[in-house]
């Protein structure tokens, strides 16, 4: 298992990254992909899930903004890991507060919960200090 940032190497992968986040233009994906808002992570050769990150505009604050495990790859903690991962990068680079975009998705809320996030509903985001 490997969990890495996409580059310009992996332009190919916009087809398999739209399947999994279907707002995605091709345009917007390579603009995301150069400024390193893309992280997979690929099992066996295969790229597994998916998490697209950014700063909130308004505060500069981390902010992910999608993450998504291919269905036959559910309930293997990818999604887990690769949240982990990005917090991870983010606390050696000095943040001390991270967010995840709210998703009205219920199985959602309920993982973003057992990763610690607090539900802030003045901002309708998830907040994890670190």
């Amino acid at each position: 298992m490997k969990i890495r940032k996409l580059t310009e190497d992996d332009l190919s992968l916009f087809k398999l990254c739209r399947k999994l986040d279907k707002v995605l233009s091709k345009t917007t994906f390579e603009s995301k992909v150069s400024r390193g808002e893309y992280y997979v992570l690929i099992d066996n050769g295969k790229v597994k899930s998916v998490l697209r990150v950014g700063e909130e505009f308004r505060t500069n604050i981390p902010t992910v903004y999608f993450i998504k495990t291919k269905k036959l790859s559910r309930r293997k903690k990818y999604a887990t890991k690769l949240l982990r991962f990005w917090e991870k990068e983010n606390i050696e680079k000095g943040e001390k507060i991270l967010h995840i975009k709210f998703n009205d998705n219920i199985k959602f809320i309920e993982f973003v919960k057992k990763n610690s996030y607090i539900f802030n509903a003045k901002e309708k985001i998830f907040v994890k200090e670190v």
